[in-house]
């Protein structure tokens, strides 16, 4: 009897709310193997070359305490899916060069799709500018989706974790390619299934994961009209500006944070710590375990 008023008493307290979940968000890291790359888009990208040697180089670290429960990766994994050569076929091997890096991982990696991991790098003579052409996204999209864990279910796609007795839910878009009009079939099976999402988690607390994060643009106003009925978003983690930034976000009458990490490709200090628990997000600042702010979260 005595036992079972203890622990009435502790999970009264919030005791037995359970373990926090540490994770990881990298962003933008770039990896490129030149070889046989036509010279003009070497000497565009080659800033790039070494980030390969130092993504492998932290992931070799991430097995040391305090060991996070897994890596939040918000695209541009691969500085290009595919490059023109010089002369014949292009070289296609933006997934193959990153796979067996990812596979160093000692925890499981989350991965979300950025511009650069769905476009070829086209060079036009005469013409001093590089080319990005995303016309190779469904191609690329399906290799992706072979070569990751994570993407084995499409490219946008949610998971579930607990902290106590918080139920966070992300939700992972692929909003890399711009060029896609809003009433593409692709953006509007992604808008359907966002707005799915939402109705189907009323009480978890949902965090939003894309590369290029929410601003002005026509395509994050149909992400925003898609959450407009939810007051149950939290948070949104991005890449794509190469800059760090904490912004708040208008969704209807309300606000919700918004964070950029930059690039791992310039820097290998580069990452954010996040640190889910019941009751609140702490959210490190850039390349420090230290909290930098915390996002409150009702239950």
């Amino acid at each position: 009897m005595r036992i079972a008023v203890l622990l009435l008493a502790i999970v009264s307290l919030g005791w037995a709310a359970g373990p926090a979940v540490d994770f990881i968000q990298i962003t933008d890291t770039h990896v490129v193997d030149l070889a046989e790359v036509h010279p003009a888009l070497v000497k565009a990208r080659e800033h790039f070359a070494k980030t390969g040697a130092a993504f492998e180089r932290y992931l070799d670290g991430v097995a040391k305490p305090p060991r996070p429960a897994f890596l939040l990766h918000t695209g541009d994994i691969a500085d290009a899916y595919c490059f023109d050569r010089a002369a014949g076929p292009a070289v296609c091997r933006g997934v193959e060069i990153s796979k067996p890096i990812l596979k160093r991982s000692p925890v499981p990696v989350y991965l979300t799709l950025g511009n650069h991991d769905i476009q070829a790098y086209r060079h036009e003579e005469g013409n001093p500018r590089l080319i990005a052409d995303h016309s190779v996204a469904p191609r690329a999209r399906a290799e992706w989706s072979k070569a990751a864990k994570s993407l084995r279910r499409g490219t946008y796609y949610s998971f579930r974790k607990r902290a106590g007795r918080t139920s966070y839910v992300f939700l992972v878009l692929d909003n890399g390619d711009r060029s896609l009009a809003k009433d593409s079939a692709f953006s509007a099976g992604q808008l359907a299934w966002l707005k799915k999402q939402v109705s189907a988690n009323p009480k978890a607390a949902l965090i939003l994961v894309m590369h290029v994060p929410l601003g002005d643009d026509a395509y994050s106003g149909e992400i925003k009209s898609a959450l407009a009925d939810s007051d149950r978003v939290v948070l949104s983690i991005a890449g794509h500006r190469h800059s760090d930034a904490v912004e708040e976000i208008a969704l209807g009458a309300r606000r919700f944070t918004q964070v950029r990490t930059s690039a791992f490709g310039y820097g290998e200090g580069n990452w954010r710590r996040f640190r889910l628990l019941e009751d609140r997000i702490e959210i490190g600042a850039p390349g420090k375990p230290e909290t930098q702010l915390t996002v409150p979260v009702s239950r």
